[in-house]
């Protein structure tokens, strides 16, 4: 399903805005700026811009609030936290990983020191800290972040909690992109056992460690052995997934990238456009996979110096706020 917005989703986006302004405005000359409901409007305006990729307008608003909030409210208030791990989304979304990662190690820090750094909501911070982590490929920070997490969930919890085998798949993806993959094959075969799955015979598992193997291969630069693998990924993708599944459509990608990088560019071009287009179709221009797919064409289209498809799909990001995964595209 779509996650763009549709016409008459951005219609009732609109006027939600308009409201939104009408209100804070309100609050400020009933109340002031500094009101705790005033604040809580500000916020909730903040988010609209967000849902509608206006980064600009709701990283402008949302610092303000955390402004006035860390004066009025303390550090320590709810609610400032809040504000905090909205700023970190709002940056985040933008490619700021410093700012968003900053934000994100006060908060737990906030959060360690009022609630304890193995309260739940501690924790889902954390996990936010370890995927900007993993963003900006500082794996080792990950990994001993997402080990104290999973520490934590099971002690609190317990070893076969749902919470603690979802950390632990975060912790064998983190595995993956170390190139850790006998280790990364075991945890997930852990975790599978422990919902009460046989890893030997789901397709799913074989699947995912043909698809670690590629990834590997292509970390080493080794594209030759990568697209084999790649090949082999996909057509057991597009079986057990189907060929517009999130997953397929990410392999997809990673193939037009292995041929790119060989410059096998009559394969990997139609490969990266129909790929795109089905991932803007059935996942949204916001899908970071959507985003990865846009990137890879544009990368295309740069080695082969077709300037003008590369800025028109420069532009059409920029339009949406998402400029910031061209950057390295070259």
């Amino acid at each position: 399903m779509s996650t763009e917005i549709a016409p008459t989703e951005k219609d009732e986006f609109q006027q939600a805005e308009k409201i939104g302004k009408e209100m804070v405005q309100a609050y400020e000359t009933a109340l002031g700026a500094d009101h705790p409901d005033t604040l809580e409007r500000m916020y909730q305006l903040a988010h609209l811009y967000l849902e509608q990729d206006k980064f600009k307008e709701a990283e402008e608003l949302e610092e303000k609030v955390l402004e006035i909030s860390k004066r009025t409210l303390g550090m320590d208030d709810r609610f400032t936290l809040l504000s905090m791990n909205s700023l970190a989304a709002i940056y985040a979304g933008q490619g700021k990983l410093e700012e968003a990662g900053a934000l994100e190690s006060d908060i737990i820090k906030a959060l360690s020191e009022t609630l304890g750094a193995e309260h739940p909501e501690t924790l889902v911070v954390t996990e936010n800290r370890v995927m900007t982590y993993l963003k900006q490929r500082k794996l080792k920070d990950a990994e001993e972040l997402e080990e104290k997490v999973i520490g934590y969930r099971e002690k609190v919890f317990s070893v076969t909690h749902p919470t603690t085998l979802n950390s632990k798949e975060i912790l064998a993806a983190i595995y993956v992109q170390q190139g850790r993959l006998k280790e990364a094959d075991k945890l997930t075969a852990e975790v599978l056992k422990a919902r009460g799955i046989d890893p030997s015979t789901d397709e799913l598992f074989k699947l995912g460690s043909k698809s670690n193997e590629a990834s590997a291969l292509m970390n080493e630069e080794r594209w030759d052995a990568a697209t084999e693998k790649l090949v082999e990924a996909l057509d057991m993708a597009k079986r057990v997934l189907g060929p517009e599944h999130e997953s397929t459509l990410a392999i997809t990608c990673n193939l037009a990238t292995a041929y790119r990088n060989q410059k096998q560019f009559t394969e990997a071009e139609p490969l990266a456009m129909k790929a795109l287009e089905t991932s803007k179709k059935v996942l949204g221009l916001k899908n970071p996979v959507t985003l990865t797919c846009m990137k890879t064409l544009a990368s295309i289209y740069q080695d082969q110096q077709l300037e003008d498809k590369y800025e028109k799909l420069n532009e059409q990001l920029a339009e949406s706020g998402f400029a910031q995964y061209l950057t390295s595209a070259a």
